[in-house]
């Protein structure tokens, strides 16, 4: 039996189905560890201009008292939106849920942070 040369095949590239895994409204992800940290992770699909809406977030989010580590960064991850940050546990969930609303007015869908209870890591 012969293997196709993978060069000359026909098959196209796969690539995530729009919205998939994020079916109803962006994934965020808060888990804190008490007086340390707090990590925070939003993923979004559908999102048309990732960096400009990054750039948004961060804005907003500076009018917080959110002083973020160094594990901070928000990019396009394969055509999602990824936003990921470590900060002081004073920044709370409701931080990261009002600025996404400034930045997206929720035109992505809404999402709560408030549940600690899915790792950031299964993310």
């Amino acid at each position: 039996m012969e293997i196709p040369n993978q060069a000359h095949s026909k098959h196209p590239e796969i690539k995530p189905r729009p919205g998939w895994p994020f079916y109803k409204s962006p994934i965020c992800n808060f888990k804190t560890k008490p007086l340390l940290s707090a990590s925070h992770r939003i993923r979004a699909a559908g999102v048309e201009n990732i960096y400009e809406v990054c750039e948004k977030l961060w804005d907003h989010l500076s009018s917080f008292p959110c002083f973020i580590f160094n594990e901070a960064r928000c990019y396009n991850n394969d055509g999602y939106l990824d936003w990921y940050f470590s900060s002081g546990p004073w920044c709370n969930a409701g931080y990261a849920n009002a600025a996404w609303w400034e930045a997206t007015k929720n035109k992505y869908g809404a999402i709560d942070c408030r549940n600690p209870n899915q790792p950031i890591e299964q993310i």
